[in-house]
């Protein structure tokens, strides 16, 4: 299996933002993006700014799905994404509870906590990212390490690069 791999500093929240606009914007169904890092490393901030991107929807209500677990988005094409947080689950047998293999037959999915996922769950996707969000030496900055299968090697320039 190919794999892209880049690394990225990201300045602030607004880095992060364009990040996850340009995440949501390459999001197709099949793919996997798992969110990696720290309590209040950005994942949320990350993954709902890709939610918003990918609905063309600036002003879309993405409540981090902590307490809620899924969160699943649809716009008018029929097309969905889910954004999952698996902090609170216990074993990796829940996700398929969730729904999470059938999710990627019709839909992309966004994981933060994704260590919980169940592994057949991971190996159903076309395209599988690893993205680890982790502080930077400056404040507020971020550093991004980006790992993707071949499903993301026509998609993975258009993530890394700052136009």
């Amino acid at each position: 299996m190919e794999i892209c791999e880049a690394s990225l500093i990201l300045a602030d929240e607004v880095s992060t933002i364009r990040f996850g606009e340009r995440l949501g914007s390459a999001l197709s169904t099949g793919d996997l993006v798992c969110l990696e890092g720290p309590l209040g490393a950005g994942k949320s901030c990350l993954a709902r700014a890709a939610v918003r991107s990918w609905a063309s929807d600036p002003a879309l209500d993405v409540p981090s799905p902590t307490y809620t677990i899924v969160q699943v988005y649809e716009r008018h094409d029929g097309a969905s994404v889910w954004h999952t947080d698996l902090y609170r689950i216990s074993d990796p047998s829940e996700c398929i509870e969730l729904g999470l293999d059938e999710a990627l037959s019709q839909s992309a999915v966004l994981v933060e906590w994704p260590d919980r996922l169940d592994p057949s769950i991971a190996a159903g996707a076309t395209a599988q990212m690893w993205i680890t969000i982790e502080p930077a030496e400056e404040p507020d900055a971020r550093k991004l390490t980006l790992r993707a299968n071949s499903g993301w090697a026509d998609r993975f320039e258009s993530l890394t690069s700052d136009s």
